[in-house]
C-alpha cells in the first residue's frame, strides 16, 4: 500500500535535482520515461536516489526502511551530491 508520504517524497526527489531527466542522469541507465512513473522509489534504486538527493531512505520508503521517528537523530547529509559537484545536471 502506498503512503502519501512515499509518493510526496518520491516527487521531491525528482524536483530537487531538477525532474525526470536529470534524475536518470544522474541514476544512469534509466529512462525519464521510467522515473515519471514511479508512484514511489523502487527498492533498488533507493539507496542512489538517497545519495544523490539527501532525502533519507527512512523517508523514501518507510515500509522498506522503517519510518524515521525523529529527525534530529536521523539528520540528512550536510550536502547532496549534486551540491557537493560530483553531479551536474
Amino acid at each position: 500500500m502506498l503512503s502519501e508520504g512515499m509518493i510526496d517524497f518520491c516527487e521531491q526527489a525528482k524536483e530537487i535535482v531538477g525532474g525526470t531527466t536529470s534524475l536518470a542522469r544522474l541514476l544512469g541507465n534509466i529512462s525519464p520515461q521510467a522515473i515519471s512513473q514511479w508512484q514511489r522509489v523502487p527498492i533498488e534504486r533507493v539507496v542512489d536516489v538517497e545519495r544523490v538527493t539527501g532525502i533519507s531512505r527512512h523517508l523514501l520508503r518507510p515500509d522498506i526502511f522503517g519510518a524515521v521517528r525523529d529527525l534530529q537523530n536521523n539528520p540528512p547529509p550536510a550536502k547532496t551530491a549534486v551540491q557537493q559537484g560530483e553531479y551536474s545536471h
